[in-house]
């Protein structure tokens, strides 16, 4: 078994508790809620890594009518994103092989999925996958390594200009 299957079934094992620990999580809403500050009315989101739903649910309730968008590979945790934010579209299948038309969404989100990819494969995401992103976008990667570096990137620079 691939390191890849063993992090699903961990997920989908412990789907619930992990909704219960980060779905009213105070610390993880303000990471969302800063992030919300970069959007716009309107805005189309993509969560990378969406869990439960925790992106998804405070951008619901920010009242800016944006849009939200999730993948993650664990079925039981699309399930429990299903329940927690009905409004909001989600697929289970894997980040590093997402295909969506180009300028599809203004932002994307990555949580807690990161830790799960190398080097390599965050680079391919970041980079390549932007496409799908519109002319003005925003990228916001939550996670304590990489907070550090990507919010100084996002928040020196004027949104788009990335």
């Amino acid at each position: 078994m691939d390191k890849t299957q063993k992090t699903i079934i961990a997920y989908d094992k412990n789907s619930k508790v992990y909704a219960e620990k980060f779905m009213n999580s105070e610390l993880y809403i303000e990471r969302i809620k800063e992030f919300i500050e970069f959007l716009k009315v309107k805005d189309i989101v993509l969560d990378l890594g969406c869990g439960p739903g925790n992106v998804a649910k405070q951008l619901d309730l920010c009242g800016k009518d944006i849009s939200a968008t999730g993948i993650d590979l664990s079925e039981e945790m699309i399930a429990l994103a299903r329940l927690n934010v009905p409004g909001s579209t989600f697929y289970c299948q894997d980040i590093r092989d997402i295909e969506f038309k180009e300028k599809s969404f203004d932002a994307i989100i990555l949580s807690f999925c990161i830790v799960h990819l190398s080097d390599e494969e965050m680079a391919f995401i970041l980079v390549y996958k932007c496409s799908i992103i519109g002319r003005n976008f925003i990228i916001k990667v939550n996670y304590v390594f990489a907070v550090n570096y990507f919010d100084g990137l996002i928040n020196s620079h004027p949104r788009g200009e990335l």
